[in-house]
């Protein structure tokens, strides 16, 4: 691959990161609610970098020459792998660019007195915001005051549904019987009177959301949850995927399980048993749920 477009995606690449990190900075220096504008020179001195478009321009005239040079290879794989290249940092200087206008934008809509910052406020927090309009000459009345509430949210928040679980796992139910065993003789048995190895059941989950979309329409969790009946005898463990406020969650299921031991044989055709012991049972499950908020 040309040494010269290599070069000129690196200056490329280098003039990005130096404009990233300027952005992260004067991102980094807006002011609480309790702050005014008037004392933010990093904001300032931003503003006035992007004034007159000179800086958008010296990035396009990068961003061009580094395209320009892609049209200099002759050979058909080199030329695909620079295309390549060249995708990947285009789109690093588009979105760039989108976030640059747009803080452009707000701090000026903010400074005109049209937004104001409100701050950073920890998750759990209910914030609330009084306005009132200001007249905007001497002989007008001012509007009412309006009162806003909101509650913040975590950035992965713990999530609370509930739904119709459908579970591979051995159920078995005894009941204690009295026996005859021989004449003038009678003792205490277990029968076994369930057995399957499926069940559906209503379940409530709790799923902490590690990756979500940046409109939050969709997002992927770790989840546990148990049945509502019997709470404290199945219990799930999984990944729920979320469209909206609908999961789908799949993993491994766990139960205590009764089974039955020193089998007596069939009576009657009914399975005796002398004793009973608890054990723990592994299996899979699949679950559709809502959210409730």
């Amino acid at each position: 691959m040309k040494a010269y477009f290599l070069q000129l995606l690196e200056e490329w690449r280098e003039k990005l990161e130096v404009e990233q990190k300027a952005l992260e900075e004067a991102v980094g220096s807006v002011p609480s609610a309790n702050t005014a504008f008037n004392n933010t020179q990093i904001i300032d001195d931003y503003l006035d970098r992007l004034a007159g478009h000179v800086l958008f321009n010296e990035l396009e005239k990068l961003r061009y020459n580094a395209w320009e040079a892609t049209l200099a290879f002759n050979n058909v794989d080199e030329a695909y792998k620079a295309h390549l290249l060249y995708d990947r940092y285009l789109e690093f200087h588009q979105k760039l660019i989108k976030k640059m206008r747009a803080f452009a934008h707000s701090v000026e809509l903010c400074k005109n007195g049209k937004t104001f910052p409100v701050g950073k406020n920890k998750a759990g927090t209910l914030v609330n915001i009084t306005m009132q309009a200001k007249a905007a000459k001497p002989d007008m009345r001012g509007g009412d005051k309006r009162e806003i509430q909101y509650f913040v949210h975590s950035n992965f928040p713990l999530i609370f549904h509930v739904g119709l679980t459908a579970s591979v796992l051995k159920k078995l139910e005894f009941e204690k019987v009295e026996q005859f065993i021989r004449e003038g003789m009678y003792g205490d048995y277990y029968q076994l009177v369930e057995e399957g190895d499926s069940d559906f059941n209503f379940s409530a989950f709790l799923s902490y959301e590690f990756h979500r979309s940046d409109d939050l329409r969709w997002g992927v969790s770790l989840t546990i949850g148990t049945d509502y009946k019997d709470p404290s005898d199945n219990f799930y463990f999984g990944v729920s995927g979320r469209f909206r406020k609908a999961l789908f969650t799949f993993g491994a299921a766990w139960n205590r399980v009764v089974r039955g031991e020193n089998k007596i044989g069939d009576v009657a055709a009914i399975n005796l048993y002398e004793t009973i012991i608890q054990e723990r049972d592994w299996g899979y499950f699949f679950a559709f749920s809502f959210t409730l908020f």
